[in-house]
């Protein structure tokens, strides 16, 4: 008789287990993962308690015990690389979020030392993220410089409708810090910017003879 209570009990726990899962997997995400272990445990040991009292002799509570000790160890190791694996990836995503907007603010900042000060605070938070990631020397590198070359390549293009013939000079000030394999687009774009500014200048003072 005790050992069907106690296997019933044991089968009630992990019906309720997989439902608390489920719901967290579905709920506490980003966020709202931090502390779900520390939950989990509170509230599993809750359901061990409210079981426990359902079981007529101590015998069976102390079997019962026993396989709720070790049923909520490994459940709780479950929860914990959830909530680690949610909390790197909330921490990377906001990091990333962080990173461009302190782009789109240099590249549309109205004065040099705002651009400045945003490529500044896009490499920090480059920096969060390369800990983080734990990045090697190279792999750091790369990273760097992909943030850099979006940064000022979102700089050219606002810079090419807005000041086309500031667009240029910026590509070349900035050249050493833009990757390779971006530098023919946006020294094109650059370019096409400037002669258009230049053409239209050029017709505007016929126009104005």
């Amino acid at each position: 008789e005790n050992t069907a209570k106690v296997q019933a009990a044991r089968t009630e726990l992990g019906n309720r287990t997989l439902d608390y899962l489920a719901k967290a997997k579905q709920e506490e995400v980003g966020a709202n993962a931090a502390g779900a272990t520390a939950r989990f445990r509170d509230w599993h040991n809750k359901q061990v308690e409210e079981l426990t009292k359902g079981l007529a002799n101590s015998e069976a509570q102390r079997a019962f015990g026993i396989i709720a000790a070790q049923h909520g160890l490994s459940s709780r190791g479950e929860v914990a690389t959830f909530e680690l694996g949610e909390t790197k990836r909330y921490q990377k995503e906001t990091n990333a979020a962080a990173i461009n907007n302190k782009i789109d603010e240099g590249a549309n900042a109205v004065t040099e030392f705002a651009v400045q000060e945003a490529r500044k605070e896009a490499l920090r938070n480059a920096e969060i993220a390369i800990r983080q990631e734990r990045m090697d020397a190279a792999q750091a590198k790369q990273y760097q410089r992909g943030v850099l070359t979006e940064f000022h390549g979102r700089r050219i293009h606002v810079l090419a409708v807005q000041n086309p013939q500031a667009a240029m000079e910026y590509y070349k000030a900035n050249f050493d810090e833009i990757d390779a394999k971006a530098r023919p687009q946006l020294e094109e774009l650059a370019k096409k910017a400037g002669a258009q500014k230049l053409g239209l200048d050029t017709a505007t003072g016929v126009m104005d003879e």
